[in-house]
């Protein structure tokens, strides 16, 4: 999710987590195909906040929700 909010950022700017929360649903069964799903809710000057998923590509079925808040800050130049 911090790689997700990190496209979002403009050049010279990095971020780095302030707050990780993951809901972990049900065990994900041995030879189950699963997609992670990373989305930017906000991306502004100085937070952005992104969610995740983890389910099931054939069902649909949830076995991890998540959610980020990443503060953005520019790096001291030497």
């Amino acid at each position: 999710m911090a790689c997700a909010v990190m496209t979002t950022l403009p050049v010279g700017k990095i971020q780095t987590t302030l707050e990780f929360k993951v809901n972990i649903i049900r065990p994900i069964p041995m030879g189950t195909t699963v997609d992670a799903i990373g989305t930017v809710e906000h991306s502004g000057r100085s937070t952005g906040v992104a969610v995740g998923s983890i389910v099931d590509i054939n069902t649909g079925k949830l076995y991890a929700s998540s959610s980020t808040t990443c503060i953005i800050i520019s790096p001291k130049q030497k």
